[in-house]
């Protein structure tokens, strides 16, 4: 008999998602972000460790602001090859951006 060996969906999901896993972090709503940005975006999965510290370097109403914003942000750029890297989004605070009506 020939077993056939599928990778589960917990052992696919990234450390930060696993629950009970030992050395598991905390990740303070940065794989929600980094979900709902990329799923936005459509933008390349690039920089993790550098986006996660960017995220850690902001406020808990810095964070909620990124995270409802990136629709924001997205939806007021030029063109879409101006969007940014999600660690670039963080450091530059782009979810403060302000947005006229003109």
């Amino acid at each position: 008999d020939r077993l056939i060996r599928t990778p589960s969906f917990v052992s696919s999901m990234p450390l930060w998602e696993k629950e009970g896993t030992p050395g598991a972090r905390r990740d303070n709503g940065f794989g929600d972000f980094w979900e709902q940005y990329h799923e936005i975006t459509r933008k390349d999965r690039v920089n993790p460790g550098k986006a996660r510290k960017e995220w850690n370097k902001l406020s808990a109403g810095e964070r909620t602001a990124a995270v409802e914003n990136i629709e924001n942000y997205y939806c007021h750029l030029n063109h879409t090859r101006f969007c940014l890297h999600a660690v670039n989004y963080l450091s530059n605070k782009a979810f403060r951006n302000e947005y006229g009506l003109y």
